[in-house]
């Protein structure tokens, strides 16, 4: 050795670092990754650090930001990127910032849907073989029952956490099950595993009912009631405009509508949560309350003495039996009438006679207040609107008829809803011509023009499906000169 010398396993010819600085370094555990877990414990360590700080906002660390590294920490899976920097602190220099980024994703889990049958009780799963295996997922038969998913719908569900996939059976607790299946993430049962997601939850609908129904009465007054599922409230008017929350009466409960002879329009809507029913409408058509008695009235022309009636198989609840000579006499009214009134009858055969003796020929079944008009042997009969009135118009004028037992004109059944079958027997082929009139003597439909029917028994089928509820007067007329007119009621 010469002088001031350096030995390294020779002789160096510079002069060395004799005592080099302590570099600072640091490693973060775990290192980069995705995961599924719920949480990552993180440790941070040195060597040649005073200390270490650290961010988990991105943002860069230094002595004065940051956090003060103490020991391992988590950092919790909220199903976001996490960018953890740190930095070491040495005593002469710091380490370079280390970075690592940790992606949260939701754990792996199968969340299995099953929609209950209508008849089923109960919604139990049974489930086993997990994938990955689990010792904690396991269960016995009949399984464990289904949450519902809400109050609107018969679906149920169960999670299981952690699972890819897994064995399962649905079954009414044990009762109605169904095949052995498989389950893979989330998953919807309804008869067969569904490709799309139903609607778990629908809204609830909401209806109205209102009762009774559209009808034609002769009642003092209707009871209305009206019933609402899923609606919160129900508005209704009478006089015929669309109800709403902020338009008509709110329902409270049920409610009169007293006959004033007219016609009222009931319109309602029911409010729900999230959406409106439609308006209904009911149509209650008021009319006069028409006795049960059957009123006969005759006008005989001025030729007749003493006008009387004989009346047999009545049906109803008065008026007993008579004989021929206890037939009573008809009570003289304005402008030539005479009337009689069978109180409490519906219908009956009558003889009408002058004096018991000049008689008409036996007019049968008749079922509603009739007028007459001309002798017994040449009886016509005529609108009984007309009846005070020396004017009777077209349409009365026309009304005549022979009381001939050849013929044979009916309608039934009345009153009529749909369809009514016309009988009519003809002792010999004619023309006919059978018409239907309102109650203002106005023609709203036709069944026969001008067509000659044969000789015999007719059966015709009249729809009056179209037409609106009232009284109506059904009139037939054939060329040999017979005229008969039905009062039909359709309702």
């Amino acid at each position: 050795a010469n002088g001031t010398a350096y030995y390294d396993n020779k002789w160096l010819t510079n002069t060395p670092d004799l005592c080099p600085a302590l570099i600072p370094t640091i490693t973060i555990n775990p290192s980069s990754q995705t995961t599924t877990a719920s949480s990552l414990d993180v440790e941070i360590t040195g060597e040649n650090t005073t200390s270490i700080y650290y961010t988990l906002d991105g943002n860069n660390p230094s002595a004065s930001n940051g956090n003060l590294y103490t020991g391992k920490f988590d950092i919790t899976n909220n199903l976001a990127t996490v960018t953890l920097k740190a930095i070491g602190i040495g005593t002469t220099s710091n380490t370079n910032i280390v970075e690592r980024n940790y992606i949260f994703e939701e754990p792996a889990s199968t969340k299995v849907y099953f929609k209950k049958p209508s008849h089923w009780s109960n919604a139990s799963i049974y489930y086993w073989n997990p994938t990955p295996s689990s010792d904690g997922i396991n269960t016995s038969w009949p399984g464990e029952r289904m949450t519902k998913e809400c109050s609107t719908s018969d679906w149920y569900y169960i999670e299981f956490n952690g699972v890819e996939n897994i064995n399962v059976i649905f079954s009414d607790n044990g009762q109605n099950q169904t095949a052995d299946l498989v389950a893979n993430g989330t998953a919807y049962y309804d008869n067969k595993w569904l490709t799309n997601t139903p609607d778990l939850c629908p809204a609830l609908i909401p209806t109205i009912t209102i009762n009774p129904s559209s009808q034609t009465t002769t009642a003092s007054s209707l009871e209305v009631e009206i019933t609402g599922e899923n609606t919160t409230s129900i508005y209704y008017t009478l006089d015929g405009n669309n109800p709403s929350a902020s338009n008509g009466n709110l329902y409270t409960g049920k409610f009169d509508i007293t006959n004033n002879l007219t016609t009222v329009t009931l319109k309602a809507i029911g409010i729900g949560t999230t959406s409106n029913t439609s308006i209904k409408e009911e149509t209650y058509v008021f009319e006069e309350e028409i006795a049960d008695d059957l009123t006969i009235k005759w006008e005989p022309e001025g030729q007749c003495d003493n006008p009387s009636i004989y009346y047999w198989n009545t049906n109803g609840s008065t008026n007993n039996p008579i004989t021929w000579n206890e037939q009573p006499s008809m009570e003289s009214k304005e402008n030539g009438w005479f009337e009689y009134v069978l109180n409490g009858v519906q219908s009956s055969n009558i003889i009408l006679t002058c004096n018991k003796s000049i008689q008409s020929a036996d007019i049968m079944d008749v079922t509603e207040n009739t007028c007459y008009i001309g002798l017994p042997s040449n009886l016509s009969t005529i609108n009984c609107n007309h009846t005070n009135s020396s004017n009777i118009n077209q349409f009365s004028l026309d009304a005549k008829k022979s009381i001939n037992e050849d013929y044979y004109f009916n309608v039934y059944p009345n009153p009529v809803k749909d369809e009514a079958i016309i009988s009519l027997d003809l002792p010999n082929t004619t023309q006919v011509n059978m018409n239907l009139y309102n109650i203002n003597g106005q023609l709203v439909g036709s069944v026969y023009r001008n067509k000659e029917l044969v000789k015999g028994n007719h059966r015709i089928l009249l729809n009056v499906r179209d037409y609106l509820a009232g009284i109506y007067f059904l009139n037939v007329r054939t060329q040999s000169g017979y005229f008969q007119i039905k009062k039909l009621a359709i309702k």
